[in-house]
């Protein structure tokens, strides 16, 4: 059986930093802030940090486009790395095949980013630029009634 290791994220740019491996591949790190309701304090968003790393001729690219306080969506691998002192840390790594989206400063486009992601929801339809899209099969909840059973 397989198994997957996939993350995706919407949020702002934290801080950017550069540097070289000890095998002298080059990379670049920056961190993602994104918000949750808290149970708490409904209010008060709580603020998650997120430590991601982008390696090789990808990293050329992200230093150049990446700027503190832009909208940046990714997708990528969740993974876990201990150093010499036992430390552990995770980290999302970006591999060569996703694609990461720079989506600017744009106060007016926390909105627009967030209207344009497929939400599921029961009680009203998915519309995006003004067209009713059905959601992806394999992400939306089946409702299993007793009258659709078979037996």
């Amino acid at each position: 059986m397989y198994t997957y290791n996939h993350i995706s994220l919407i949020g702002l740019i934290g801080s950017v930093s550069d540097g070289t491996s000890k095998n002298g591949h080059y990379f670049v790190k920056f961190s993602v802030s994104t918000k949750r309701p808290s149970f708490k304090n409904e209010s008060e968003p709580i603020t998650d940090w997120h430590h991601i790393i982008v390696w090789r001729e990808r990293a050329t690219v992200c230093k150049d486009r990446l700027k503190v306080g832009d909208y940046v969506a990714i997708n990528g691998e969740l993974r876990y790395n201990k150093d010499a002192t036992g430390k552990y840390w995770n980290e999302i790594y970006i591999p060569d095949h996703e694609k990461i989206g720079f989506l600017g400063r744009s106060e007016k486009r926390a909105p627009q980013v967030a209207d344009s992601i497929p939400m599921l929801d029961d009680r009203k339809p998915l519309i995006i630029n003004g067209v009713e899209k059905k959601p992806f099969a394999s992400s939306t909840p089946t409702k299993i009634f007793e009258e659709d059973l078979p037996f």
